[in-house]
């Protein structure tokens, strides 16, 4: 965009900084009304900076118009007068408007945050904050709707789902972009921040694809790739945190980045070996050299998500999925309500936080309409008792929970992610 606007303001310029005769200034009049319109396309309408240079080039046209009208009224003692006049404004209407348009648009550097998870905004409040504060820079958030997999991997979501970005749940006076609007080709990035890594390899859920990774490296020469706070350092030998690695950095996000964003100078070593040894033939160097710790950043976050945990008190998520039926359809039931009643007696010490995946039970075509009614009585007579609480998946702060058990579901890369303990329920009868 801001070569082919330099462009046509280098022609409007060339034809209209001395204007010949009135068909000169119908020209110019197009000109900017093209490049306007330009702007308006591809910034949207609401964008700061497009608006700034858009009524900049609107002034333009109005005191073209007056020099118009001056040049072509009929002869007579006071034209020249009024014609003076109107190329006086005109000359500084161009001169206001090219200004605005290479300071606005031109000369001004984009960065795009591409997230996907509100929650996980608090991640990158302060990257942004950071951005924000650098001259001729604009940051902009791109929220994007999370799509469900079905068992083969194709996205199942609906039309609601799609447009769902869930953009009023991120914090007010953000400047964000809706993803379905935004023409990525048109924009030069001077970086791309990500959060979600997995491109299409979550086998449950996914973002839209013309925002994968592997995509996005086109319109920038600096992909960010931010890996998850609220990790503790850790070394080789903690096998549960080195297999987590799987999900957070073995991924298309943490290969593509020409950036990967960590919280400590240790880790920063650990992850260039790790990465090495992952991507075979290529060079450890190379990766330490695109591992940038960043400690300013994840002490502000860090503080955050450590205040949103409850004090002395863990937090165990457990997940019921549909899956339980399929498996074992004659006595899932019966899984569920033991596993409910041994939770139980550990409320004086932990908190309980129940979901169900797929989020509807509505959607569980594999029960039967009986076998959703006592699911229905088991969970209620659960949370009357106080013996657990309900969340919808969709809305799981991971950030407040201590471990993750129950049916495998999107939510076990996240927990992984961030180094969390997860504990699949067997299936089998209990």
């Amino acid at each position: 965009m801001q070569e082919t606007v330099r462009e046509a303001m280098s022609e409007l310029c060339g034809i209209g900084e001395v204007p010949a005769d009135a068909s000169v200034l119908v020209q110019c009049q197009q000109a900017a009304i093209d490049i306007g319109s330009y702007i308006e396309k591809v910034k949207g309408e609401d964008n700061h900076s497009g608006r700034i240079a858009v009524a900049s080039i609107e002034q333009y046209c109005e005191i073209l118009f007056r020099l118009y009208n001056a040049v072509t009224q009929p002869d007579n003692s006071g034209r020249c007068v009024t014609e003076l006049q109107a190329y006086k404004e005109y000359v500084s209407a161009l001169g206001d408007m090219k200004s605005a348009v290479q300071s606005q648009i031109i000369d001004r550097k984009l960065v795009a945050f591409v997230t996907d998870n509100p929650l996980r905004w608090q991640e990158l409040q302060p990257l942004y904050d950071y951005y924000n504060n650098i001259d001729n820079t604009e940051a902009v958030v791109i929220p994007l709707p999370v799509l469900a997999k079905n068992l083969y991997g194709e996205v199942v979501s609906g039309r609601e789902e799609w447009s769902n970005d869930r953009r009023e749940e991120y914090p007010d006076g953000l400047n964000t972009v809706a993803w379905d609007s935004i023409d990525m080709h048109m924009l030069k990035f001077d970086t791309i921040i990500i959060q979600n890594p997995y491109d299409e390899w979550n086998p449950y859920i996914t973002v839209p694809a013309a925002f994968y990774s592997a995509k996005l490296m086109q319109y920038t020469d600096c992909l960010t790739y931010v890996m998850p706070c609220g990790v503790n350092d850790f070394t080789e030998a903690d096998v549960n945190d080195m297999y987590g690695l799987k999900y957070s950095l073995a991924m298309p996000g943490a290969v593509y980045a020409d950036r990967i964003i960590v919280h400590s100078e240790k880790m920063k070593k650990l992850y260039a070996e790790y990465l090495g040894n992952f991507a075979a033939g290529t060079d450890e160097a190379e990766w330490y050299r695109k591992l940038v710790c960043d400690n300013e950043l994840y002490q502000d976050t860090q503080s955050g998500i450590e205040g949103t945990q409850t004090a002395g008190r863990k937090r165990l998520l457990y997940c019921i999925g549909e899956n339980e039926f399929a498996e074992g359809a004659g006595y899932a039931l019966d899984n569920i309500s033991k596993r409910i009643r041994t939770m139980a007696g550990y409320t004086d010490k932990m908190d309980i936080i129940a979901c169900t995946y797929p989020y509807s039970i509505d959607d569980w075509d594999i029960c039967t309409g009986e076998q959703k009614e006592k699911f229905r009585r088991i969970i209620n007579d659960a949370e009357q008792s106080g013996n657990i609480s309900l969340c919808d998946f969709r809305n799981v702060d991971i950030s407040s929970m201590t471990a993750y058990y129950g049916s495998p579901s999107p939510l076990i890369c996240r927990f992984t992610e961030q180094h969390k303990p997860v504990m699949i329920s067997a299936s089998e009868r209990m």
